[in-house]
């Protein structure tokens, strides 16, 4: 007995790293041999977006439909008058399961297709389809209580303001209508949803790897048909400032590295004086800590080469410091948090052999970015390592992770709140920043956008050299 419970303990551990092995292999696999392969041999083919998206609605639609109708059975027989008998409980409840894996999949590539087709807010339409099944889970899990009752209208609001944001036709009011669902739904299913969590973390790591793709794409077919069908513009000034081109460079990474330096300073004398300790504060204040810092940092490593006399660095270098900071506080505290005992959801004991396993996919990636952004090389996989941090930085306020606090309300709350708000950011940050979801706007040869991509950090075709003249584009 107790063999299989060290066993089971342990394959509930490596969940993620069982979920990443097929992704990560296959984005590992796919970029060697592009590397290896003359001319455009290897690298992803470049399909036209179609205009006909007809089998994709029908999909989405039937996704949608099945994911809010089947929970709503569920919640009908389970209050009404007749209880359902087992086999018909069992069904639906594998359904539900099928449901929600499905549209986890289904939805990123249902976002890169809209996105081809110019489609406004075609992320979070399909980020909002992922979630979809999920939510209307929260609505037959739930326990009867005040808290729980609160969550469940949150869960039905977001799915109500779901298809609202969708019927909208494209104005300004479209985006924050399906922005506001988005949030509302993290929020509703943040109890639920966790590195334990089969479906959550296949959502991530399929997100991941989907926008890798896309990007990877969408970067071919900016060098395929030129800068100006990219909406970038080039950078016919060759000096970059009176330290040249390779002096611009070095100076960028210099400010880089020490903002990041003085920021993980920053966090570790915080964590010195009031966490870390039996009296320490609880995690919810030390997220809080973190993500200012990380902010802040991503603020300084936008202006410190303003301050030199260079053009601010692109939103890219302030992304890859956020990310960084956000991971550095998130291993500092994997690793000070105290032993687990009990075997209660969301505290079991397991979650101590979680802690090595994120917190090293987290440094990993953070590391890949860091790399990718300073040298300009493989940006495509950016995407997918925040698909590997993501699930490491979903902790940090996990009070319930090591302590107990769950009577205090306000704590809860809080922890809601920042688990929702670290996953919301992040996503944005792969898709927005890192991914094709990024706004380009073309300009005329020689100005100077908002955001800039060094002389070295562009590439060629492949995505695997550095040539070429400097290449800008606004982010």
């Amino acid at each position: 007995m107790i063999t299989v419970l060290y066993v089971s303990l342990l394959m509930e551990s490596m969940l993620f790293i069982v979920l990443f092995a097929p992704f990560g292999v296959l984005a590992l696999a796919e970029m060697v041999r592009a590397a290896q392969s003359p001319g455009r041999e290897g690298l992803p083919r470049l399909d036209p977006p179609s205009p006909n998206m007809t089998r994709w609605h029908i999909v989405a639609t039937i996704l949608a439909i099945g994911s809010v109708l089947i929970p709503l059975i569920e919640l009908t027989l389970n209050v009404g008058a007749t209880r359902s008998s087992p086999g018909l409980a069992f069904g639906l409840a594998e359904a539900s399961l099928w449901f929600a894996t499905l549209t986890a999949l289904f939805g990123p590539m249902y976002a890169v297709r809209l996105h081809r087709q110019r489609m406004q807010a075609a992320g979070l339409i399909g980020f909002g389809l992922s979630m979809l099944s999920v939510t209307m889970l929260i609505v037959t899990t739930f326990d009867r209580g005040a808290d729980s009752e609160f969550l469940v209208a949150l869960a039905i609001a977001g799915a109500i303001l779901f298809p609202l944001g969708i019927a909208v036709p494209r104005s300004i009011a479209k985006t924050p209508i399906l922005a506001s669902s988005c949030v509302v739904m993290l929020i509703a299913i943040s109890d639920v949803v966790s590195p334990g969590n089969f479906s959550w973390l296949l959502a991530m790591l399929a997100m991941g790897y989907i926008v890798f793709r896309a990007e990877w794409k969408r970067m071919l077919a900016a060098r395929a048909t030129g800068p100006s069908a990219a909406g970038i513009g080039v950078n016919t000034d060759p000096s970059q400032g009176p330290l040249g081109r390779w002096g611009a460079l070095t100076l960028r990474a210099v400010t880089f590295i020490v903002v990041n330096v003085a920021c993980v300073v920053a966090i570790l004398v915080v964590w010195r004086i009031g966490f870390g300790g039996d009296d320490s504060a609880p995690a919810v204040i030390f997220a809080l800590v973190g993500l200012a810092i990380a902010a802040i940092g991503a603020v300084l490593t936008t202006l410190a080469p303003i301050l030199l006399g260079q053009r601010r660095s692109g939103i890219d270098h302030a992304a890859a410091t956020f990310v960084v900071l956000l991971a550095i506080a998130t291993v500092m505290y994997l690793i000070a948090a105290p032993q687990v005992d009990g075997y209660a959801s969301g505290t079991s004991a397991y979650a101590q052999l979680w802690k090595p396993v994120l917190g090293t996919f987290a440094c990993f990636g953070a590391l890949v970015i860091v790399l990718t952004t300073l040298t300009g090389r493989l940006q495509q996989i950016r995407p997918f390592m925040i698909a590997i941090v993501l699930p490491a930085a979903f902790l940090l306020p996990s009070d319930s992770f090591f302590t107990f606090l769950r009577d205090d309300t306000l704590i809860v709350w809080a922890q809601r709140l920042i688990e929702a708000g670290i996953t919301a950011t992040m996503l944005g940050l792969m898709w927005y920043v890192f991914g094709p979801g990024r706004r380009t706007t073309s300009g005329p040869t020689g100005a100077i956008p908002q955001v800039e991509r060094e002389p070295s950090a562009s590439t060629d075709s492949t995505g695997f050299e550095s040539t070429g003249n400097a290449v800008t584009d606004e982010r």
